[in-house]
Parts: C-alpha cells; sequence; structure tokens
C-alpha cells in the first residue's frame, strides 16, 4: 500500500461494512500477520459498531467479546452485514442504541500478537482509555479478564485508566476484575500504578477489599495498599461481616488489626458477630467480643433480638455462656419483650435456662403479648422445663392477649405430667380463653383419657361449650376449630372418643342440655360409632338416685369436694364414689 493511501478515509459504508467483516472474521483465528495490519492502518482510528435495541442482550455479547466464541462469530457476522442485531425494530418504534468496539479491545480480547498491540498503541491512532459505547468497557478491563500480564503492563505503561469503572457488570473496575479472577501477578501490578483508589467501589457499590474477603485472596496486599476495612459494600455489609460468613477468623483478626470495626451495623442493624452465632462459630465470637464487640447491641431494625437472644434460639450452651460472660444483660428484651429466658424456656433447652438463672435472668417476667416462660414452656411441649419452673413461684393462672394459660397449653399438647403439676401449684382448670376454650375441652379434643380424669377429679364445670382453638397454629391471632361453639359433649361423640364420653356422662355431665341430642342433628361420624346409640340409651334413661346424689355433692362444693366429703360421715365407698377415686384412680 503506498503512503499516500494510508490515511484514505473510509469512502462508503459498505467498504466499512465490508472491512469490518474481513477484520472480524480474521482476528479470532489468528490470521492477522503484521503486513495485514499494517494494511489497515487507515482504520485503525476506527469505531466498529451495530445498532441494537434497548432491551435486548445483544449489545453486550457485542461489546463484551462474546462474538469471538463459537456460533457468536458467526451471529457477529450476519449482524455486521445488516449493521444491525436481528431483534433490532426501530420502525415499531422501541429504543435504539448502537453498540461500539474499537480495534484495540480487539486485538486484546483476540489474544493478538503483543507486537500489533504495542503498534497500535504508539502510533497514537488508538486511546488506551478508550471505551465501548453502552457497557464502558475499556482494553485494560478485557486484558485484566483475560489474565493478558504483558497486555496489563503496556497499557498501565501508557496511562490507561486503572480506576475506570465498567457499567453493569458487578466486578467493574480492574481491581475487581483481577480479584475475582484470582490473578496474583496483576493484583500485584494494578496496586503499584501511582493513581489507583485502591477503595474504589464497582457498580454494585462493592469494595475491592470485600470481594477479596469473599474470596480469601489478597487481602493483606489490599490492606498495605490503603484498603479501608470500614468501608461498607452493598446493603452496608462490611468486610468484617464477610470474613465472618465465611467463618475466617484469621482473616477477621487482620481486619480487626487494620481497623475494622466490630460494632459498625449493616442496613438492617446487624453486626459482624451476628453472622458469627449464625455460621455456629465459636472461636469467631470469642475474638470479635475480646476485640470490643458490644454484646448488648440490638440485632435487626424490627425486633431488636440481643445476640444472647437469638442464641437462645437454638440452644447454643456455650455461645450463651461465652457472650454472658463478656457482659451481656441476661433480661434484655426485644421489642416485644422477649428475654432470652422466654426463648429457651420455649425451645426446651433446660440448661440454657439454668444457666441464665444462674446470672440473675427473671423467671417469670411476661412479654408484651403477657407470656411468661412458664405458658412458654406449656406452649412448646417441654414438661422438664415446666418442671423445673414450678418450684421457682410463678404466676401459674397467668392469661396471655388471647387469655391462654400454661394449664391450657399443657392439655392441648397432652402434657399428662405437666398437666399434673401445675393443678398441684395451684392452676385454675376452669379458666378459659378468648375462644371459651377451658383445659377440659382441650382434654377431650386431643382424646386423651388421663388428662380428662385429671381434671375430672378436680370437678371442672363440664358442659362449657367453645369454638376451639389451634394451640400451635403459626398466627398472631386465634386460629378457631369449629365455626361455631362446640359443647365438651359433642366433641367427644364427633371425634368417636367413647370412653372419654362415658366420663363425662358419670362425672355428671347434664346431657339433657344438649338440644342436639334430642332433635336428631347427629353428625354422619357419630353414626359410623355407634356414639348416636349411646347417647341416645343415656338421655332417654332416667338417672339414678345415686348419680343425682353424687352430681348434686359435686355441683354444691365445687372445686373443694374432696375436702368436704372427706369430712362427712359416710362409708368410704360412697366417699370415693363421690370423689371419683375409683374412676380415675387417682388421689
Amino acid at each position: 500500500m503506498e503512503d499516500e493511501d494510508v490515511f484514505v478515509p473510509i469512502d462508503s459504508e459498505a467498504s466499512r461494512a465490508e472491512f469490518e467483516f474481513q477484520l472480524y472474521e480474521k482476528l479470532p483465528i489468528g490470521r492477522m500477520t503484521l503486513d495485514k495490519f499494517l494494511n489497515i492502518k487507515r482504520y485503525w482510528n476506527q469505531e466498529i459498531f451495530i445498532n441494537v435495541c434497548g432491551w435486548c442482550s445483544c449489545a453486550e455479547s457485542f461489546e463484551n467479546g462474546n462474538f469471538i466464541r463459537d456460533k457468536g462469530m458467526e451471529m457477529t457476522l450476519t449482524c455486521l452485514q445488516k449493521r444491525c442485531c436481528s431483534c433490532y425494530r426501530p420502525d415499531e418504534g422501541e429504543e435504539t442504541q448502537r453498540a461500539t468496539i474499537g480495534l484495540l479491545h480487539l486485538l486484546v480480547l483476540c489474544d493478538q500478537n503483543l507486537a500489533l498491540t504495542q503498534m497500535l498503541i504508539q502510533s497514537g491512532y488508538s486511546d488506551v482509555n478508550a471505551y465501548t459505547a453502552i457497557f464502558k468497557f475499556s482494553p485494560l478491563y478485557f486484558a485484566v479478564s483475560k489474565g493478558a500480564k504483558n497486555v496489563v503492563r503496556l497499557l498501565l505503561h501508557h496511562n490507561a485508566d486503572v480506576n475506570h469503572i465498567v457499567n453493569k457488570v458487578p466486578n467493574s473496575t480492574a481491581l475487581h476484575k483481577a480479584i475475582a479472577t484470582e490473578n496474583e501477578d496483576i493484583v500485584e501490578m494494578l496496586l503499584q500504578t501511582k493513581d489507583i483508589n485502591v477503595n474504589l467501589r464497582s457498580k454494585n457499590d462493592d469494595t475491592a477489599l470485600n470481594l477479596a474477603v469473599t474470596m480469601d485472596k489478597f487481602v493483606l496486599h489490599l490492606l498495605e495498599a490503603g484498603a479501608l476495612p470500614k468501608l461498607a459494600g452493598p446493603h452496608g455489609h462490611t468486610c468484617l461481616m464477610y470474613a465472618a460468613v465465611h467463618r475466617n477468623a484469621d482473616t477477621s483478626k487482620l481486619l480487626i488489626t487494620y481497623g475494622a470495626d466490630v460494632n459498625a451495623k449493616n442496613d438492617q442493624s446487624e453486626t459482624a458477630i451476628l453472622y458469627a452465632i449464625f455460621r455456629d462459630d465459636l472461636n469467631l465470637v470469642k475474638i470479635l467480643l475480646e476485640a470490643g464487640t458490644d454484646p448488648n447491641t440490638l440485632q435487626s431494625t424490627d425486633e431488636k433480638n440481643s445476640i444472647l437472644l437469638l442464641t437462645a434460639y437454638d440452644g447454643q450452651y456455650d455461645f450463651m455462656k461465652t457472650i454472658i460472660d463478656h457482659g451481656a444483660d441476661v433480661n434484655l428484651e426485644n421489642s416485644m419483650g422477649y428475654t432470652p429466658m422466654h426463648i429457651s424456656a420455649w425451645n426446651g433447652y433446660l440448661d440454657c435456662v439454668k444457666l441464665l438463672l444462674e446470672h440473675g435472668a427473671k423467671h417469670d417476667n411476661p412479654t408484651k403479648d403477657k407470656n411468661t416462660p412458664l405458658a412458654l414452656a406449656c406452649h412448646g411441649n417441654h414438661p422438664n422445663v415446666v418442671e423445673f419452673l414450678l418450684p421457682l413461684g410463678c404466676n401459674i393462672n397467668n392469661a396471655d392477649k388471647d387469655l391462654d394459660t400454661a394449664l391450657i397449653y399443657a392439655t392441648y399438647n397432652g402434657m399428662t405430667s405437666s398437666v399434673r403439676s401445675l393443678l398441684k401449684f395451684g392452676a385454675d382448670p376452669n379458666q378459659v380463653n378468648r375462644a371459651k376454650c377451658s383445659p377440659l375441652w382441650n382434654a377431650v379434643y386431643i382424646k386423651h383419657k388421663e388428662i380428662v380424669k385429671l381434671l375430672l377429679v378436680e370437678n371442672v364445670i363440664l358442659e362449657t361449650p367453645s369454638v376451639g382453638s389451634d394451640q400451635q397454629a403459626r398466627s398472631n391471632n386465634p386460629v378457631y376449630i369449629y365455626p361455631e361453639p362446640k359443647s365438651p359433649l359433642w366433641v367427644a361423640a364427633s371425634r368417636g372418643a367413647t370412653e372419654i364420653l362415658l366420663l363425662l356422662i358419670s362425672a355428671g355431665y347434664d346431657i339433657y342440655k344438649e338440644k342436639w341430642l334430642y332433635n336428631g342433628n347427629f353428625p354422619d361420624e357419630f353414626a359410623e360409632n355407634n356414639v348416636d346409640k349411646i347417647l341416645l340409651k343415656y338421655a332417654s334413661s332416667p338417672p339414678r338416685l345415686l348419680s343425682l346424689c353424687r352430681n348434686f355433692v359435686r355441683k354444691r362444693f365445687g372445686r373443694n369436694v374432696i375436702q368436704h366429703v372427706k369430712s362427712l360421715d359416710i362409708p368410704p365407698t360412697l366417699k370415693s364414689y363421690i370423689t371419683m377415686k375409683a374412676l380415675t384412680q387417682t388421689n
């Protein structure tokens, strides 16, 4: 080619398109020799482009070099001939863009001879800081991505902008990309660059140090280069939090040495120690506490839980002891008034309950919903905790916001031993919740004959109807079992609990108040269990005089029937019959 032709511009769109087609065709497969490269010198400063629509992914594929790979090459050649991607629909009113890429980008992407790249840069025809139009990819970013150390060195020598940020890419600086690709030589090369901003954030607001901690690579390199461990990344997460998530004690120590704030909070008001707890890393918890983490800082913006309370959820005894030893307030409440004691009792961690008590925890404080540790232990079905708390002195008939008591919970869960103990310590067996659900109603509903017997010997009110309440429902409001109130007798009959049904009748249940019994309104399941026949038999037979006598005495004396009957001068067999001793086999 003659010298006078060197700077002749592209003379038509057709010739330019043809050139670009040949360039794309030759570069990726290494057919660009020095002679051929010199022959296209007139085009060295020209950008190659295609038109794309605003929503498709073609722009990124074109600008980031995906066209070099397999079928992408064929697709891009077709796009170049048409000057647009296959999605392009300008006539339909769609937003359009122009995707571009320069020759220097192509040389870097295609792993061409370093001499060609150097020739292009030194000629002055190509700007080392030229960026693609849409995603702002730079030659340096591509060189780092490909691990081309010599090209990176060349570009940096010619003042490539090491702080440039690429659009829409998580690792959007050259340093982020070098860390992500784990290329130590390039990381060191970039860090030695005079003007590098080692604390620059990528498009997703992450710092290079955060990324390095996440990958457990190059952390010391960055800290020695001036990276600030106090800087937070996306959502306020600090590098110390990332280290905790990855259970990296050594990195955590290093970050603390270089000034990481152990009490820094993210957007959810969480600190690094919370993540160490979630990751079950006791060693790291100790490191953070010894470094000055406040054990009483409330975590999360809504519930405001202390770290001690959070460890109580999983019964992390060793964690709890460590946190207490570092000054945690065992009675610190969250936003709902729950303390570690409430959570430990609720989840049945007796060893944690004992630990908390040893350090001054209050064992009977109500929450804002008026739940006590005792009631929560019954709700969670933990009789061992119930037995431990009762002798300490509890408000045994405390009612929560739904008027549920420890005894109501215990009967619903079938906790026979706990029901016996609660009654012994003075629990009121006639106390009902907002659904008018009594302990007896619960025991009948779950078909628990032994608990029914325990309550009958207490001479409880028998006929109280209720819609029932699902005590295990995950809801802030009561979840009713029936749409309308049902009597204990109806519940026993409907659930096929024949023995319990007979116990109720024997205890003096007034079946004559059951209107459904006389209008024949029996559910189908009554007939399946022959319950309808049993009920009709009792309803149509006059009560015996002895039964009338027992029922009168029991209703007259109420819960004190046993004490009063013992003082009467009547035969022992009659006393046993009235107090139902023979029926329940208990005193």
